[in-house]
């Protein structure tokens, strides 16, 4: 998972635009699925991410419990329409190259984080007052 963060990191330092899309190997998002991410994001948000489960048969987005430490997440149901959620995988979203520079990915972070980078990136996001949507 380090290795991974430190990734997300190189593409943030190096992008030249300001809107990042990943779409990771493993998920076969819809035909429009790019252009509904792009017209999802407004200027006061940080990143938007599709709907799709994950291996464990979970959906992607969680509501991070950071009064917790480490960093506790609770998945979301399927949901509809746009929903502000606390965090996402990196499956099938489209993000701000804000969000990996004013944040960078870490595992564990000061020791306090989550062993995931990503619950660790959207939870700073949340923290600094950023928006992450779902679109279902």
């Amino acid at each position: 998972m380090h290795r991974v963060g430190a990734m997300w990191n190189r593409i943030g330092y190096l992008a030249t635009s300001d809107l990042i899309w990943c779409l990771e190997d493993d998920v076969i998002p819809p035909d429009d699925a790019l252009e509904r991410l792009v017209l999802d994001m407004r200027a006061d948000v940080d990143a938007v991410s599709g709907a799709y489960r994950d291996r464990a048969g979970n959906w992607v987005g969680w509501r991070n419990r950071l009064a917790k430490q480490p960093i506790r997440i609770s998945y979301l149901s399927k949901g509809r329409g746009l929903k502000i959620i606390g965090g996402c995988a990196m499956g099938c979203v489209l993000a701000r190259r804000s969000v990996f520079t004013e944040s960078p990915a870490r595992s564990y972070g000061d020791g306090n984080g989550h062993p995931w980078y990503d619950v660790n990136l959207w939870a700073d996001v949340e923290r600094r007052g950023g928006t992450v949507l779902m679109d279902w």
